[in-house]
């Protein structure tokens, strides 16, 4: 089941405007990106499941909320959920739990988490016998995690149930549908999967001949007969 924020590639949702912007319009953004990798430095959650918590929103909430909005409603739900704070404590602005003690981030320490990533690739997993490059395949559908009903996945609802080619392998690595849900990496082959325009929105598409590529874990494709 598709959540509220796998609205890209779907008709009649709005184009986003272009627009030369700085990075962080208001002050209280840069504050909100920092919150969420310094508490993040906790270990108490991991990037798949900030992920997931974000878009886990409310609908009425994930529509109105501005950007940086969705981030820090996202961060207190995941304190919440890791014991950081309570509910009381939210509603009372005041501070009941014993505060963790040992953790530290520094301004430098956050630059350098920024500049290392969180990096997902892993060992080879025996389990798997990786496609072969040129290989067709169709992804499944619907776009549901394999796990946990309603659980998290990285195939776009736009993208289900369609024929695509692989065009790039990017080796094993972790599987954001388990590794949202503490179930461990589950390490899987990861590929770039291109898309023809015109297969995904037929007669809508705006240049036919134009291709799209995705990277898709290989749970989310099934090799077609002769592919």
């Amino acid at each position: 089941m598709t959540k509220i924020h796998d609205m890209g590639g779907m008709p009649c949702v709005e184009a986003l405007p272009v627009e030369n912007k700085t990075v962080f319009e208001k002050k209280w953004h840069k504050i909100v990106l920092s919150l969420t990798l310094a508490v993040g430095a906790l270990g108490k959650w991991n990037i798949d499941r900030s992920r997931y918590f974000r878009e886990s929103l409310p609908p009425d909430d994930y529509k109105r909320f501005t950007y940086y909005e969705k981030w820090m409603a996202g961060l207190v739900n995941l304190m919440v959920d890791s014991d950081l704070v309570d509910q009381s404590e939210l509603r009372d602005f005041k501070v009941t739990n014993k505060p963790m003690q040992g953790v530290s981030v520094t301004p430098e320490a956050l630059k350098s988490m920024i500049a290392k990533g969180d990096p997902s690739l892993c060992s080879s997993n025996t389990s798997f016998q990786p496609h072969e490059i040129g290989t067709l395949v169709k992804t499944k559908s619907p776009p549901a995690n394999n796990y946990l009903e309603n659980g998290h996945t990285r195939l776009p609802a736009y993208s289900s149930g369609y024929q695509g080619e692989i065009v790039l392998f990017h080796g094993f690595h972790r599987l954001p549908d388990a590794n949202a849900h503490f179930l461990g990496p589950k390490p899987e082959p990861l590929y770039t999967v291109s898309f023809k325009a015109k297969a995904l929105w037929g007669n809508e598409a705006e240049n036919p001949d134009d291709e799209i590529h995705l990277d898709l874990w290989h749970s989310y494709l099934e090799p077609l007969s002769g592919g």
